[in-house]
């Protein structure tokens, strides 16, 4: 066991602040956009332009003005996008994952024991589930790279799990308060009263961690921070208390159910 696999690689190769909870969302679509199309390379300005409507913004330049920069730029920022020029015109790719073949099953075990924990950045792989065993409670595998940081990760979950409680017709009323009891007991472990234990299960091994010296902004804002400034700050530290368990999908009940899952 040890911390050498739980950073390094991917994560650490973005020179934008993924633990804001607009970049992270910015990265999302665009790798879904890509992953929806045929074809192996996109046009830039046409991809910028379906990302600022999807996403919400009134124009390019808000979209933009919200990036800090130009569309490109900010791609230029993401290690697993490419850019080239065609025919005069710019085109961009996401980088597709090692193949299955290169995959090592690990877990990674990080104890959350006070607040700033909760702002690490868990880049959660699309093969990776999350257990936190003191509420026997998961996070499944959807087939999506997620990257935010621990306590937007949970948000989703939470705002998942209410929205579900809140909009599924015939949901017994038994089940449904289960459900908005486990939504407050999430909630109480964002106050961090108590240690508790973000594990994640992943059969490819390509989950890794990243932790970050400060609180980003709250939630909600739009505007993004400059990849610029990010570069001239001080570096961060690797992240204290992830352990990395490897090969263990064999005897894990929880990688093989997720390995049968697939």
């Amino acid at each position: 066991e040890g911390q050498g696999d739980a950073e390094g690689g991917l994560l650490a190769g973005f020179n934008v602040d993924v633990s804001h909870q607009e970049v992270a969302r910015i990265i999302g679509e665009l790798e879904t956009v890509f992953a929806s199309q045929p074809t192996g390379w996109l046009p830039v300005a046409s991809i910028g332009e379906l990302l600022c409507r999807e996403l919400g913004y009134g124009d390019m330049d808000e979209f933009e003005d919200a990036l800090r920069g130009s569309f490109e730029a900010f791609l230029g920022a993401l290690p697993h996008v490419e850019v080239r020029e065609e025919g005069g015109k710019k085109e961009l790719r996401v980088k597709p994952d090692p193949p299955e073949s290169e995959w090592r099953p690990k877990r990674y075990v990080y104890p959350i024991t006070k607040p700033s924990d909760l702002w690490t950045v868990c880049m959660k792989s699309p093969q990776a589930m999350v257990e936190i065993p003191e509420l026997e409670f998961e996070i499944g595998a959807d087939s999506k790279r997620h990257i935010d940081s621990i306590y937007n990760h949970m948000g989703a979950a939470i705002y998942n799990l209410g929205r579900y409680a809140r909009e599924t017709p015939g949901l017994e009323a038994g089940v449904k308060d289960k459900i908005l009891d486990t939504v407050i007991t999430l909630n109480e472990l964002l106050d961090v009263d108590k240690p508790w234990t973000w594990i994640v299960h992943d059969r490819s091994g390509l989950t890794e961690f990243k932790v970050r010296a400060r609180r980003p902004g709250r939630r909600g804002q739009r505007a993004l921070p400059s990849w610029a400034e990010s570069d001239r700050r001080a570096p961060p530290q690797p992240s204290d208390g992830v352990q990395v368990q490897l090969g263990v999908a064999a005897d894990d009940e929880a990688m093989a159910a997720l390995a049968n899952q697939a």
